[in-house]
């Protein structure tokens, strides 16, 4: 699998803001924890995302 670059993930997320898309944002340093959500804001540090749970109701803002 290829490895994506700071700014391909920032053009992805960008995208998926614009358009609506639900993204899955996994956590460092593995893949075992990740959060499942809608884009709302970005800066060059951080990503904030509307979580949702499993059965599809806001968790909160990540």
């Amino acid at each position: 699998m290829e490895k994506m670059t700071e700014n391909m993930i920032r053009e992805q997320l960008a995208l998926a803001k614009q358009q609506g898309y639900l993204v899955e944002v996994h956590n460092l340093p593995g893949d075992d924890y990740f959060n499942v959500g809608f884009v709302v804001g970005m800066d060059p540090v951080f990503c904030l995302l509307i979580s949702i749970n499993w059965d599809g109701t806001v968790r909160s803002t990540v």
